[in-house]
Order: structure tokens, then C-alpha cells, then sequence
């Protein structure tokens, strides 16, 4: 997992940067990057929802899937990155199934509104 593009072996932000004609030097403080373990260890917990504003929030294995699907169809899925995500997708499975995490089902989307309405004494 890398930060590069493939391309022009520019970071991440630079190609934001030149897509959107915006300052890649700005952008940067917005982009972070793991690496070897640290990624996976990080796709795992992202997968998981482990790694999410409202932690078990099932919107975010769903993007996780999406962006998988949106690689397997630009076939830059290689063969170590699908067992790498399969495995992802088992684990977070895994944790959803034999922990607690996921049971109130939340997204940030109803905690906000649930915030709101008690803000507002309603």
C-alpha cells in the first residue's frame, strides 16, 4: 500500500493537488500514510470499525467493500493486496459477530441528530 501513484510516483497529495488545481503543500496535513504492518494493522481496524468517529458503525465496512470493488474493476487488485482485503473482510465479520461492537448500530449521521435533538431539549 503506498502512497505513490504508479504514474508519476508522486504523493498522494501532489496528484490531488495537480487534479483539483489545488496546493499540494496545503493538502498535506489532511493526507496520512502507514506503512507495512502499521497498513495492515490500520486496514483491519478500519474494516472492523474499530477505527471510525462512532466506533461499529456499518457504513464504513461498506466503503471499505466499495473501494475493494472500484479496484477490482481498475484491476490494481494484485494477488497479495485480495488476500490482504479478503482477510480484512473475514476479521471484520469476525468482530462484528463475536463482540459487541456494531450491536446499536449507529452511524455518525444518527448520533448527530440524536446530539441535536438534545441540544434542543426536543
Amino acid at each position: 500500500m503506498s502512497s505513490l501513484t504508479p504514474e508519476t510516483g508522486q504523493d498522494l497529495s501532489g496528484w490531488v493537488g495537480q487534479q483539483f488545481n489545488l496546493d499540494a503543500s496545503t493538502l498535506r496535513s489532511y493526507f496520512y500514510e502507514h506503512r507495512e504492518i502499521d497498513a495492515v494493522q490500520h486496514l483491519f481496524r478500519v474494516a472492523s470499525s474499530l477505527d471510525s468517529m462512532v466506533v461499529g458503525e456499518p457504513q464504513i465496512l461498506g466503503q471499505v467493500k466499495n473501494a475493494y470493488a472500484a479496484g477490482r474493476l481498475g484491476g490494481t487488485i494484485g494477488p497479495h493486496l485480495e488476500k490482504l482485503l479478503q482477510s480484512a473482510f473475514f476479521v471484520a465479520k469476525k468482530v462484528r459477530t463475536e463482540t459487541q461492537v456494531g450491536n446499536a448500530s449507529v452511524s455518525i449521521a444518527s448520533v448527530n441528530r440524536r446530539a441535536t435533538l438534545s441540544a434542543l431539549n426536543l
